[in-house]
């Protein structure tokens, strides 16, 4: 490395920038990384080399090229995973803090948007217990309510739920919302914290599931999978099976309807796929199914997908 030219680490430097924007900054980011990585090999081995040289402080942003592209699974291999999320928390202090609420040209709701992805990594969701991290999201709830949804990713996690629990101004303030917010996304959020927590777990939905409604099949999915989900459906009905499915999109206190459903159905069929990965509800779903000791049947409905979580 030292016989680098000042040019040449310059190059490196735009090029790595430019794929970690291309990352970070919203859309259509899954179809850009994949056209940068073929393979989760290609890109770990490309970030992997430059770790080499990673004494070249602006290299530090090829660690959101790996927290973007790798599975859970991958993120537990590597060496490296402190080194990443160190540089994730401190782009997201740093943005925080700022009064323009940047990180250098990056708009702070793009970090935060992308972090809502890493936070269903049971990696991430560790290293930001370890660190004491949560305090940070707590304090930016108020500003961005998009981190109530970052929060019930990470109090998946047992560390992170005994966090939350012995703050009792923020479960004060929780509770409070959960009755009282006028925006729906955020109490949905907010009713998923507290279900996790074993918290607030009472029927107020606006679906109600009579008592003595059993049902054959549970259909659990991603509505980004709706069309193909109702294909399942039609043909299981036809043969005569009694199925629950939400294809409407439940409001108030989905968590309760939800936990009504499973526990009136003697089979779980979850959808897998990467937009099933990344919802928490999804994720909720399957962990109470699997609480319940419900008979679980998975479908992969997307090519070359491999569940990690």
């Amino acid at each position: 490395m030292e016989s680098w030219s000042d040019e040449l680490l310059i190059c490196i430097t735009y090029l790595t920038a430019f794929i970690c924007g291309r990352c970070w900054w919203g859309g259509e980011k899954t179809t850009h990384v994949k056209v940068l990585f073929s393979t989760e090999q290609i890109s770990c081995d490309f970030v992997q080399g430059l770790i080499r040289i990673i004494s070249y402080q602006p290299f530090y942003e090829a660690y959101a090229v790996l927290s973007e592209v790798l599975t859970d699974e991958k993120l537990k291999e590597l060496k490296v995973t402190n080194s990443i999320c160190n540089f994730l928390f401190d782009i997201l202090e740093q943005g925080w803090y700022t009064p323009l609420k940047k990180y250098k040209q990056m708009p702070f709701i793009n970090l935060l948007r992308s972090f809502s992805t890493l936070s269903m990594s049971s990696t991430i969701q560790q290293k930001v217990a370890d660190g004491y991290k949560l305090s940070l999201f707590i304090e930016m709830c108020d500003k961005y309510p998009i981190v109530y949804d970052i929060i019930w990713a990470l109090s998946f996690n047992q560390d992170i739920q005994q966090q939350l629990r012995s703050n009792s101004a923020f479960m004060s303030k929780l509770t409070h919302l959960a009755k009282e917010s006028k925006n729906d996304q955020m109490k949905k959020n907010i009713h998923g914290i507290l279900w996790n927590l074993e918290l607030n777990r009472e029927i107020c939905s606006t679906i109600v599931i009579k008592d003595e409604e059993i049902f054959d099949i549970m259909i659990s999915y991603s509505h980004e999978e709706k069309v193909l989900c109702k294909q399942i459906y039609d043909e299981l009905i036809k043969y005569g099976y009694r199925i629950w499915i939400d294809f409407d999109q439940m409001h108030g206190n989905v968590m309760d309807a939800m936990a009504q459903a499973i526990e009136q159905s003697h089979i779980i069929i979850i959808c897998m796929s990467e937009q099933y990965r990344k919802s928490n509800y999804c994720r909720a779903e399957a962990h109470y199914a699997f609480q319940q000791q419900r008979k679980i049947v998975p479908i992969l409905l997307q090519k070359h997908y491999k569940p990690d979580g």
